[in-house]
């Protein structure tokens, strides 16, 4: 009887031992093996399951065409290392990545795979064409303690945004593959211990326009509730979509391709090398005389599709959209960094600054450009004279320069998009001017005498970024500022207002009641972001060219 007993015992700790094993989870595709990890501030852990698949390898017959289901899998998968990065060229290191194609992937991370926590999808991305690193920046440590959080690649460049004017590419593969992404989620993501019914669909950069697209996107219905994005619009210059259809096949015709049938330059095209897209497409990119960083970055961006009776993500202009509700109703938290042009501040130094001296219409902003007006000069004075006074375009003057730069390209969008939602959106606005070490890109202002806070320095505080040489003290006054942004952020995740159980109220943003939250070394609610310089640009510059 004993023995019976015993065995008994120890056959039930087994079997509770397999049970609690919670790093192997199964999703419609089959079971995945993921593993536990210490977080940074080292008082817990989580659980992390990396490189799934969401889509079909896009290569081959597949190659700029939308994603496809993902293909199911025999026994366990390795989930316990990031897949590989999507191809891409970074300007700022100068480096190309090859990485794969086959890169459709996602991260997900979790506390407990049996709880219903709410998730934060979050897209990363500069310009749609480049990224960090993954592995070590976009860890999910400061906000796994309560929340599942995912990630996922998508890709860039040509790769993702092609546009042949066909059916099968018709241009927006990668806000496809975002959207593959989340329907898989909304599938999956409860046998990660998330509720389906509570994502948060979160960006920075182009991550944050690609957000934007999707609130007015009826491929995107249904598969979030909230939205936080940072620093970025559908509707900002260095995003907005200029002749995509007939770059892409002067893109082409650079490769040898001279075709003008839409099929049969596809199918050419994905009997090329992926690595000849990398760096073809930025190189001509900047061969025109407007292009140049943080203005126009890029060419194979988001744009509207036509109608061939494929699924449509963007079925029209980005600067229309702003003039009627998106179509998916959600709340919203929003903001901008102070000093977003900062981030290029080593090449407008080396030469951009150069150009605008000696191309004044380079002050005006691309969309107004682009339509060849006739006061083009008039206005790029008005502009000028606006930040420089009598002064010169030059490296002495390069804090005007900078904030020139940040309210033309971002903040003025930033700020407009609010206005222009958050009559039928529950709105939330937000200033983003904490200064520390964890400024990752700011602090390259520190050599030329600047400080201040630059586009995508909010990586360092909602990210460990430990490969970009971070690290946390946790008595340290960057802590104290992680905590101040995070702890509305996470309030807002849990239940769609940043102020609630805190010990300050976060006012909805209005056109009549335009308040935000400054983030400083204090939080300070304030009213009318960039009052007199977003009405001089409303009114003076885009007069005309805005309903």
């Amino acid at each position: 009887m004993n023995t019976i007993l015993a065995f008994s015992v120890v056959a039930l700790c087994t079997i509770q031992t397999i049970l609690c094993d919670c790093t192997q989870v199964r999703t419609e595709q089959g079971w995945v093996q993921g593993k536990s990890q210490e977080a940074v501030c080292h008082d817990f852990h989580y659980l992390s399951f990396e490189g799934i698949p969401y889509a079909k390898s896009p290569t081959g017959s597949l190659r700029f065409k939308a994603p496809e289901e993902p293909d199911s899998w025999e026994g366990t998968r390795d989930a316990t290392a990031p897949g590989p990065m999507c191809p891409q060229y970074h300007p700022l290191s100068d480096k190309t990545y090859l990485g794969s194609e086959d890169c459709l992937t996602c991260d997900v991370y979790t506390r407990n795979v049996t709880k219903k926590a709410p998730v934060f999808f979050f897209l990363s991305g500069f310009a749609y064409f480049f990224d960090q690193e993954v592995t070590g920046v976009y860890g999910p440590d400061f906000l796994v303690k309560d929340i599942v959080v995912v990630r996922c690649n998508h890709r860039k460049d040509v790769l993702g945004f092609l546009n042949l004017g066909i059916k099968d590419v018709a241009g927006n593969g990668g806000l496809k593959d975002n959207i593959a992404a989340l329907r898989w989620v909304k599938k999956n993501i409860a046998a990660f211990g998330g509720d389906p019914d509570r994502v948060v669909l979160a960006g920075l950069s182009s991550g944050s326009a690609a957000v934007s697209h999707l609130l007015y996107s009826p491929m995107a219905s249904g598969l979030f509730e909230k939205a936080f994005m940072m620093s970025g619009i559908h509707s900002c210059d260095p995003v907005y979509p200029d002749a995509v259809m007939e770059k892409s096949y002067e893109l082409a015709a650079r490769l040898g391709i001279r075709s003008t049938d839409g099929d049969e330059v596809l199918q050419q095209l994905q009997e090329i090398p992926y690595e000849q897209f990398i760096n073809v497409s930025y190189s001509f990119a900047l061969e025109e005389p407007t292009n140049v960083l943080f203005k126009k970055m890029a060419t194979f961006v988001p744009c509207v599709e036509e109608d061939y009776g494929q699924e449509r993500v963007i079925i029209e202009d980005a600067m229309e959209s702003l003039y009627h509700a998106p179509m998916n109703n959600v709340k919203l938290m929003m903001g901008y960094s102070e000093n977003e042009a900062l981030l290029f501040i080593d090449q407008y130094y080396d030469y951009i600054i150069d150009l605008y001296s000696k191309r004044k219409e380079l002050c005006v902003p691309y969309k107004i450009l682009i339509t060849s007006p006739s006061d083009v000069y008039e206005k790029a004075d008005a502009i000028k004279k606006y930040y420089f006074q009598n002064k010169d375009i030059c490296r002495e003057n390069m804090k005007e320069f900078i904030q020139m730069n940040s309210f033309m390209n971002m903040i003025f969008e930033v700020i407009r998009f609010a206005s222009k939602v958050s009559p039928c959106m529950e709105t939330y606005l937000f200033e983003f001017n904490s200064i520390s070490d964890r400024n990752i890109y700011g602090r390259e202002g520190l050599k030329y005498g600047l400080e201040g806070t630059a586009h995508a320095d909010l990586i360092g505080y909602l990210f460990p970024a430990t490969t970009l040489n971070m690290t946390l003290d946790m008595k340290s006054r960057e802590h104290d500022l992680i905590v101040q942004f995070l702890d509305p952020l996470k309030n807002f995740i849990h239940t769609g207002n940043p102020s609630s159980n805190a010990d300050f109220t976060w006012h909805r943003y209005t056109p009549d009641k335009p308040y935000y939250m400054e983030f400083t070394d204090t939080t300070t609610v304030k009213e009318d972001p960039k009052g007199d310089e977003y009405r001089f640009w409303l009114n003076e510059i885009y007069d005309g060219y805005l309903h």
